[in-house]
């Protein structure tokens, strides 16, 4: 087996200013590989020190890898790559062709440089079949996986604001339209559980201001991710809802879920594909019976009256995440990824 060098480029050097996509697909995975791997020697060097170095100090690595990073003029960038005896990987973990919904407005040029790099790698199936369309080779699947131990800590570090039993919404922007289901049942269980509180965190939906006038709703805003396990702790519940018809959110992974159980907050789910695998590998989530409003309301109604089976759940999360989808084993794919291509 061959040793190899992995070189993975950040928007940001800075630890607290990296973003979700960032951290997972391409810090945390090449950290662990680092540490773990053998005959893998992995570095990561931000957008904004890049300048700073020569090509000899950026050269001489076999892989060179980047999340979301891209310019439709990177043909020079990559061909001194190749003149090195490099390779570029592109990884994605959201649909950005804009074949479906428009994100940046550059899913044209997204596509083009799927094209143009030496690898792409996803973070699930569909997405993978998706991009083959537009790639050299068929996308590889590397799975999102959390470093439990970090979640904990740093969950852990923060204050809880509410002492009873809270349940809601965290997300981005993209759950526009994700939310907009159990949002009345939501709503409801507001006004049938005076008691629960209501939670929203990130970018709230116009759709759900109704809900915010008729309980007493706390509105959580976006922070920055080295701090947002705190703010994922305020909740005993995340509706990790998502629509499994809208052909944007095939590629989407279980990402929500597995940080939820990571810190013993519990999903109550969509029946979406990812989230419908999690379940039948045995991970505790809660997938509704139905992607109804009625069966949002009795997902939920459950969770809430019978407390013996959410402190078994909210137990049983961190555990399984550990055993299943920490990166201390998920590392794996990625040191096998390395080793096939450069091998």
């Amino acid at each position: 087996m061959k040793h190899c060098k992995v070189l993975g480029f950040l928007r940001d050097s800075a630890f607290d200013k990296l973003d979700a996509v960032q951290y997972y697909r391409t810090y945390l995975p090449l950290r662990e590989v680092g540490r773990r791997a053998c005959g893998i020697k992995t570095e990561t060097v931000g957008k904004d020190s890049i300048g700073g170095l020569t090509d000899s100090q950026l050269g001489g690595r076999d892989i060179y890898t980047m999340c979301r990073m891209y310019h439709a003029d990177c043909e020079g960038f990559i061909d001194e790559i190749h003149r090195r005896g490099g390779l570029l990987t592109l990884d994605s973990d959201d649909d950005l062709s804009e074949d479906y919904k428009l994100v940046s407005g550059r899913g044209k040029e997204f596509k083009r440089v799927l094209g143009m790099v030496d690898f792409v790698t996803v973070s699930t199936q569909p997405l993978a079949d998706h991009f083959a369309q537009y790639t050299q080779k068929p996308p590889t699947v590397l799975r999102n996986h959390v470093d439990s131990e970090w979640m904990c800590t740093v969950a852990d570090r923060g204050k809880r604001l509410i002492e009873g039993l809270t349940i809601g919404f965290s997300g981005s922007p993209t759950h526009w339209g994700d939310w907009y289901l159990p949002a009345v049942p939501f709503a409801r269980i507001g006004r049938d559980f005076p008691e629960v509180t209501l939670i929203t965190h990130g970018v709230m939906p116009r759709y759900l201001q109704f809900a915010a006038e008729q309980t007493s709703m706390m509105r959580l805003g976006q922070v920055p991710f080295v701090v947002y396990p705190v703010l994922l702790s305020q909740f005993d519940i995340v509706l990790c809802a998502v629509n499994a018809k809208d052909p944007f959110n095939a590629g989407k992974s279980a990402i929500k879920a597995l940080e939820c159980m990571s810190i013993g907050v519990v999903p109550i789910c969509s029946r979406f594909g990812p989230y419908l695998d999690l379940e039948a590998a045995g991970a505790p989530v809660v997938v509704v019976e139905e992607d109804s409003r009625d069966g949002w309301y009795e997902a939920m109604l459950r969770i809430i009256r019978y407390e013996d089976r959410r402190k078994w759940l909210k137990g049983r999360g961190p555990v399984w995440v550990r055993e299943h989808r920490d990166m201390a084993i998920g590392y794996r794919q990625w040191a096998d990824f390395y080793h096939a291509i450069v091998d």
